[in-house]
């Protein structure tokens, strides 16, 4: 992106408002993407794959994020209170940009629930949040199914479910952002979808929605009673990053295990320290690097405060395992069960992922790791016909050596458990519901016949650490580099053109 695009259109002076005019924000997107087609059209895109609707929505995307930063930079916000403001402001702008509603979700059917939050009497880094509850919060969560599943139930795995952790840097975005990728996940993996609307910042800081996966972990092994060795967990970016902060409370307070975790560019460095960060900025749409900003999400999900107030109490905990996995002591990644780890090429997390990967496999656990070379952060969403679709052909595939088919849990003759029952009645009727009022459900988008990703392994760029990356970042990097051999190394997955259509 040019530094025109970049820097955004000038912004008010201290006591304008917090964001820039209307008018300024849409001549600074038409600018960006006019430049952005220019570019794509004339330099190439970043991957050939990439059309030039993406290219154009990647730098909208870091323009309009950019912009907003200088804002609350120019004029901060006062207090907590406004801090709450401004982030709900954007959280709700978020969900009506991209939220699905339940009536228009493709190839999926979606049914809201609510379950009690209990007083568990729950240890460790929970214990304080858990005795503070009185039994009268609820949690609001979905079960999704692909629609094949709710015609067919005997297609499922009958005692299997994934819990679903959504992303969003632990400040937005909810189950319904991620329904179309959920629907994808229950395809593949021929699973039910359990997909938990958890606490975000600043109105709660961390481990609140810690406490919050416990207690859906609980609902599902306690109240459904379904074996925790039966369930999957799921989670892209800071909903990876809650995925391992699960399995390591349930390693340390000796709760039963879950079967594995598919985790799609799971955020594990909090810190950002890695220079992959500043080498594919140009490329991801991310920008949550930026530890000036007022709203800077580290800090929101740590301290939920202004930066003045409780800075370092956030900065000490940036490389405590359960905050950024990738940095935290080398035995805080052992006894973990599987991981599918599936990564972008061009995205920002691109090296924390590695340092994760590599040094969960020195810990012995056993990490499956993929990176597909044209993909953006979680590229499961925007890039869904593409490296999407391969990447959840992949998670068939893991699903499938986790629990092999011959497994009487997926034969068509064993009558699915009590629990599976009741959920399929719940989207049954849910479906006719749907239909009465919205007609059939529609299909989605067909993967794209014009790519396909040829397969290789191989060993992932250094990994090198910023400038005012934290000393945690660089021991660890350094760790993951002396991994050698297989444990170093990733499939890695390239695209080649099949066909024709040079705009598919």
């Amino acid at each position: 992106m040019s530094s025109a695009a970049a820097s955004g259109p000038a912004l008010p002076a201290q006591g304008a408002p917090t964001a820039p005019s209307k008018i300024a924000t849409t001549m600074g997107m038409l600018s960006t993407a006019l430049q952005a087609t220019f570019r794509h059209l004339t330099a190439g895109p970043p991957a050939p794959t990439w059309p030039v609707f993406l290219s154009v929505i990647m730098a909208v995307m870091r323009w309009r994020s950019v912009s907003l930063v200088r804002a609350r930079q120019i004029n901060p916000p006062k207090s907590h209170d406004e801090v709450v403001h401004i982030a709900k402001e954007q959280r709700d702008a978020t969900e009506k940009l991209i939220a699905t509603p339940a009536d228009k979700v493709q190839d999926g059917i979606v049914k809201e629930v609510q379950f009690a939050v209990k007083k568990r009497g729950l240890e460790g880094v929970l214990a304080e949040l858990d005795a503070e509850e009185t039994g009268q919060r609820t949690l609001t969560a979905e079960w999704l199914s692909h629609v094949s599943l709710v015609r067919a139930p005997q297609l499922a795995r009958t005692d299997k479910v994934i819990l679903s952790l959504h992303g969003g840097a632990h400040v937005r975005m909810s189950p319904s952002t991620h329904r179309a990728v959920h629907v994808a996940l229950s395809d593949a993996t021929r699973c039910r979808i359990f997909s938990l609307d958890y606490r975000l910042s600043p109105e709660v800081r961390y481990p609140a929605s810690l406490l919050d996966a416990v207690n859906a972990y609980l609902y599902l092994t306690d109240e459904l009673e379904i074996p925790a060795s039966n369930i999957l967990v799921e989670g892209d970016s800071a909903g990876g990053n809650l995925c391992i902060a699960l399995m390591m409370y349930l390693r340390d307070t000796k709760l039963p295990q879950v079967g594995g975790a598919i985790l799609l560019s799971p955020w594990v460095d909090l810190s950002t320290s890695f220079k992959s960060w500043d080498e594919n900025k140009g490329n991801d749409y991310l920008v949550i690097d930026n530890h000036a900003d007022p709203l800077h999400p580290p800090r929101l999900y740590l301290s939920s405060s202004l930066p003045e107030l409780e800075q370092s109490h956030h900065v000490d905990q940036l490389s405590a395992p359960y905050v950024s996995p990738a940095l935290g002591p080398l035995d805080s990644l052992s006894n973990l069960p599987p991981l599918l780890v599936q990564s972008g090429g061009l995205e920002c997390l691109r090296d924390e992922i590695t340092v994760f990967v590599r040094r969960a496999r020195k810990a012995g656990t056993d990490v499956t790791h993929q990176a597909w070379t044209d993909g953006i952060h979680v590229f499961h969403a925007l890039q869904a016909t593409l490296s999407g679709a391969s990447a959840m052909r992949e998670v068939t595939s893991w699903v499938e050596r986790l629990f092999p088919p011959s497994s009487a849990s997926t034969s068509a003759s064993s009558p699915a458990p009590a629990w599976a029952q009741r959920v399929d009645a719940l989207l049954r009727a849910e479906r006719d519901a749907r239909l009465a009022r919205a007609g059939p459900v529609p299909p989605a988008k067909a993967p794209s016949t014009v790519w396909a990703y040829e397969r290789s392994v191989e060993r992932m760029p250094r990994v090198e650490v910023k400038r005012e990356g934290i000393e945690a970042a660089r021991t660890a990097a350094h760790e993951a580099e002396e991994v050698e051999g297989e444990m170093g190394l990733t499939e890695v997955f390239r695209p080649k053109r099949v066909g024709g259509g040079w705009f598919s």
